[in-house]
């Protein structure tokens, strides 16, 4: 309520009115989500000042109140009302939620760095199918799918559950026999390379999933294989969301190291097993928790993440609040997120263990006969796989590949890739890091493995990632970038179906056919080449005896007459 005091103009001459005060009642409509009345003439809604706090390479966003429209970076941030029951409407808001870094909100159409976002429909900052805080649920109707993180798909139903869980359990058998047929095991060499390069390209999701052409789509389909996902989108069961997908990830996971142990386990308790399963048993288990890897620190790192949403009021009171950066409508370590938590830990704990007991394997073992460390001889198999095919001054080369594997795979998921500015710091990052493991393996002339032919075949994918990497950090150009990382993927799976062409020759070399046959073969060429010299050689020496007999004189003749006694006496 404001004072105003009015003055009445006389409309004729010699008519006088009188001045009098009177009250008039002028109310302010609230402003819309987004938008602040200033505190200062001219009173109008302008934009709220925590949408901008928050931005990054000093963009700013542009707000249109006569159209009821924001312009905002994309990818940049996520605005709307805190209640997420309201479907992110500005009618009747009391509160304005703002969060930095959002993963599921959509790209700009062409080349834009602006995103049109209509106060009565917030979604159109998420990609399609999404809704939610960040982002972060599926739309009603829509379902996460499996093979991509980041969509929701309309239409999913249960008649895929049986199918999929089928596959799942068939698909894991199937590894066992090829890895078991083949001898495709670290213990080898040949396929150490091909495991760190599809991890740290397998964090160039972007690349693939922004590009529908098929080439593309069978790059990435390449990349999971080699990481034990899915690498294409099929509907798990209706109403999937981002916390079931991610406990999908840890039983997957689960499930498949219950089942090898279980065969190990019964390997050792019934010879039949152990006949089945042949001496390399050991050898594929190694093989397959390299493999599993990446896609367990992957869900690791998802649970671990939060994010902070940063709350005004329109009473003026700020305040955060802490929640799951995958899917903001879940509190951070609540009820819902505490298990997953829990699981992720030990996870952890355990590739912890795992890569630092790898790196320091010839220090403990030195140390084997210290009582706490006892546990290294009874592992000492499981580590041989590992160490098995390196030199021995290079024993700590898994671990320390290894360890790059996670500091890359950790740093390409953390930091974002629509900026180009810290994408290609960490693309130059990655880059000098495959530099350095070059450098550390040619510091011995003999190489770090024991056969010259694993030394050229996995320095040949470090090679590859480095200039990729270089490449892209030095020229942040999307079509060009796109067609290296093409062209770097089908070199990786061209080289890694030699590599299976190279173990099917070895394996079927192996076999008792190719033995029997490789044997007879041998056998006969060998009679045939120890008959010849046999004729050879008789020829030679009759020639040689008739030689010799021909020119000598006939022996002469010896008569013994007179040394007979008459038959008749005379």
């Amino acid at each position: 309520k404001r004072h105003a005091q009015l003055r009445f103009a006389p409309e004729t001459a010699g008519v006088y009115c009188t001045i009098q005060k009177a009250n008039l009642t002028v109310d302010f409509l609230p402003c819309p989500l987004g938008f602040q009345l200033t505190q200062t003439a001219p009173y109008k809604c302008s934009c709220d000042p925590l949408l901008s706090k928050f931005l990054t390479l000093n963009l700013q966003i542009i707000c249109n109140i006569s159209e009821q429209i924001i312009l905002v970076p994309q990818k940049t941030i996520w605005f709307g009302c805190f209640n997420p029951q309201q479907n992110h409407s500005s009618l009747n808001c009391d509160s304005l939620v703002v969060t930095p870094n959002c993963d599921h909100c959509r790209n700009a159409q062409s080349n834009s760095k602006i995103v049109e976002i209509p106060l009565k429909n917030l979604d159109e900052q998420c990609s399609e199918g999404h809704t939610g805080i960040m982002c972060g649920t599926c739309k009603p109707g829509y379902s996460r799918v499996l093979g991509d993180l980041m969509n929701c798909q309309k239409g999913c139903t249960y008649t895929n559950l049986p199918i999929l869980l089928i596959a799942f359990l068939a698909s894991v058998i199937l590894l066992l026999v090829i890895i078991r047929a083949l001898n495709i095991t670290v213990t080898e060499g040949t396929i150490n390379g091909i495991l760190v390069y599809t991890t740290v390209m397998q964090t160039h999701h972007s690349y693939f999933s922004e590009n529908l052409s098929r080439f593309g789509q069978g790059c990435w389909v390449f990349i999971s294989w080699i990481n034990l996902t899915l690498g294409f989108k099929a509907c798990f069961y209706k109403g999937l969301n981002g916390y079931g997908q991610i406990w999908i990830i840890f039983r997957q996971t689960i499930i498949s190291f219950l089942f090898l142990f279980t065969i190990i386990l019964l390997g050792r308790r019934f010879i039949f097993f152990t006949r089945l399963l042949g001496r390399n048993i050991v050898q594929v288990l190694a093989t397959l928790v390299a493999m599993i890897y990446s896609n367990l620190l992957f869900a690791t790192i998802v649970t671990f993440r939060s994010a902070t949403l940063h709350i005004s009021t329109t009473n003026g009171t700020q305040y955060s609040k802490t929640v799951w950066y995958y899917d903001g409508s879940i509190p951070y370590l609540g009820l819902k997120h505490a298990p997953l938590f829990i699981i992720a830990l030990i996870c952890s704990l355990f590739m912890l263990y795992f890569m630092s007991s790898l790196l320091f394997i010839q220090c403990l073992q030195k140390r084997s006969e210290i009582p706490c460390l006892r546990w290294v001889e009874r592992l000492r198999p499981f580590y041989e796989a590992y160490t098995g095919p390196c030199r021995d001054h290079y024993r700590f080369w898994p671990g320390f590949l290894l360890l790059v594997r996670t500091g890359l795979f950790i740093m390409n998921s953390l930091v974002p890739s629509h900026i180009g500015t810290f994408f290609q710091i960490k693309m130059l990052i990655t880059a000098v890091s495959f530099v350095l493991i070059i450098s550390l393996a040619c510091i011995s002339p003999q190489g770090v493995y024991k056969r010259w032919p694993i030394n050229i075949l996995e320095f040949s994918f470090y090679l590859n990632l480095c200039i990729t990497s270089g490449f892209l950090g030095l020229n942040y150009n999307k079509q060009k970038n796109v067609s290296v990382v093409y062209t770097s993927v089908s070199i990786a799976a061209i080289t890694f179906f030699g590599i299976l062409v190279y173990h099917c020759y070895s394996q079927v070399k192996n076999t008792k056919a190719w033995k029997k046959l490789s044997t007879w073969t041998s056998v006969q060429a060998r009679f045939v080449s120890n008959r010849t010299k046999q004729l050879d050689h008789h020829s030679d020496e009759d020639c040689n005896e008739r030689d010799q007999l021909l020119p000598q004189a006939l022996p002469s003749v010896i008569r013994f007459d007179h040394l007979r006694e008459p038959l008749v006496e005379a």
